[in-house]
């Protein structure tokens, strides 16, 4: 087995005539140009990849990229999906795509794609689609947990059925907007340090019994006017090795691969040297490169105007799905040309429990808003980057753009309250009894470990305040 990782989240894995793609976003940005690949996928690197494979891990664009994926039509690769409780993945899958072969994978069963080389899917989260995945062949094991946080029992049922991994892949950042969009607050004050997510991820090794960890999925710049200010933030694969040679006596080694670097069970590790503490100058490289396609961009969005009939189609379907014991919000829109400053906006208001929308037109933005409109809270929002969420029903992609900023009412949290929603709904997990469906009942039966993992967090994190990390156990 030959192990090439490819960029941000990306792994090509090659075994006799099977040539498996996982999560391919190898090309341009994702999220309306706020992310950018770092570093970037080499070109000549990108001509060699022929994939009989893709597995999405889950639908998050920076894994489920669309001009990535028709990059490969003409290979006619079988794809590969998680088979969650619900068909929203492949359903946009047969939608925006013309693959002629598509797969759901069960949770947890064996998929021989070779003679000794097989794959299983592990699901992983009650709200949204999440998965990991394990590639297994006579001589190797792979685990590549990606972003899910997969912990407890169910990261037990994995360990049992695969008790040594040659190499773990899992993110070591969080891609949220709260608290860094949040107005008014300071995500140094409030926010996990790095070492925090880098614990995380070093605990993670431990517990699956990694020999060679490698930190992964967390690994993109910000290129936007918007985002560029939460580079200051990243978290970069050298800093987490800088937490890991503190370790008095870890089981695993901790390795940096960098796009293009490779591993197989026969020549052991190639890597690829990168020097992440030249990142401003990177991204100032960056900057320069792409000018042409940002310019663009920007225009589109100074002459971006509110889709007011999807706007309501959307938010009308969703306030319709909300009933007992869910809570009723009361938020709006600002869409303006810009997220900053004082340029005047369109106000659109949701009141889930009236079942109403609204639009208020050129409104000066001001927090005072809040209380003249009685509102939980407002997302200040570009026209087109709204637009796109409610024709597409992506706002479970929204946040991870940071394309955004939020006002809160006081200290309330119930934007969050929305994401949640929004990916409940989003994902056929609204109206609740939907949850009753055949197909949802099956797949939630077998991940029964899931609600006891639930249930463990909630106790180690908010009655004991333990940290993140330790539920993996630690690592210090």
């Amino acid at each position: 087995m030959k192990v090439r990782v490819l960029g941000h989240a990306c792994l090509y894995i090659e075994h006799l005539d099977v040539r498996l793609l996982i999560d391919p976003w190898l090309i341009g940005s994702c999220y309306w140009r706020s992310w950018w690949n770092y570093p970037e996928v080499p070109a000549d690197l990108l001509e060699q990849i022929h994939p009989t494979h893709i597995y999405i891990t889950h639908l998050h664009w920076d894994h489920y990229h669309g001009p990535s994926l028709r990059r490969f039509l003409g290979d006619d690769p079988v794809i590969l999906l998680p088979k969650s409780p619900t068909v929203r993945m492949v359903k946009d899958m047969r939608k925006d795509f013309r693959f002629s072969r598509i797969r759901e994978l069960s949770h947890g069963k064996k998929y021989s794609l070779e003679r000794d080389f097989a794959i299983y899917s592990y699901q992983f989260n009650p709200v949204f689609i999440d998965s990991s995945l394990v590639v297994e062949s006579a001589n190797a094991c792979l685990f590549n947990a990606n972003d899910s946080k997969v912990f407890g029992l169910s990261l037990r049922q994995i360990i049992q059925r695969h008790p040594q991994f040659d190499l773990v892949f899992r993110s070591h950042s969080s891609a949220s907007a709260d608290p860094y969009c949040v107005d008014g607050v300071d995500p140094w004050s409030t926010t996990r340090s790095p070492r925090d997510y880098a614990l995380d991820f070093l605990a993670f090794a431990e517990a699956s019994r990694a020999k060679f960890a490698i930190p992964f999925a967390s690994s993109h710049v910000y290129l936007h006017k918007d985002t560029e200010t939460f580079n200051q933030y990243y978290n970069s694969p050298q800093k987490v090795m800088d937490e890991f040679r503190k370790l008095s006596s870890p089981h695993f080694r901790c390795v940096q691969m960098p796009p293009g670097s490779s591993w197989s069970d026969d020549a052991g590790f190639k890597l690829v040297e990168h020097d992440y503490s030249q990142i401003n100058h990177h991204i100032q490289d960056l900057q320069t490169k792409h000018h042409s396609t940002m310019s663009k961009h920007y225009n589109r969005e100074k002459s971006a105007s509110l889709n007011e009939a999807s706007f309501t189609r959307y938010f009308t379907g969703f306030s319709r799905a909300i009933h007992f014991p869910l809570k009723h919000l009361r938020f709006a829109f600002f869409a303006s040309a810009s997220i900053h400053g004082d340029i005047p906006g369109t106000l659109a208001i949701v009141d889930t429990k009236r079942r109403e929308t609204s639009f208020l037109y050129d409104v000066a933005y001001s927090p005072a808003l809040i209380a003249e409109h009685r509102l939980d809270f407002i997302l200040r929002v570009n026209p087109l980057v709204l637009n796109d969420c409610t024709k597409k029903s992506m706002f479970n992609t929204f946040a991870a753009s940071k394309l955004l900023r939020i006002q809160p009412n006081g200290s309330s949290k119930r934007y969050l309250s929305f994401f949640s929603l929004a990916d409940l709904y989003e994902n056929d997990g609204l109206p609740l009894w939907r949850s009753l469906e055949p197909r949802q009942l099956i797949n939630r039966l077998r991940r029964f470990r899931e609600p006891l993992d639930v249930a463990w967090f909630v106790y180690k994190t908010k009655l004991r305040r333990s940290s993140l990390s330790s539920l993996w156990g630690t690592v210090e």
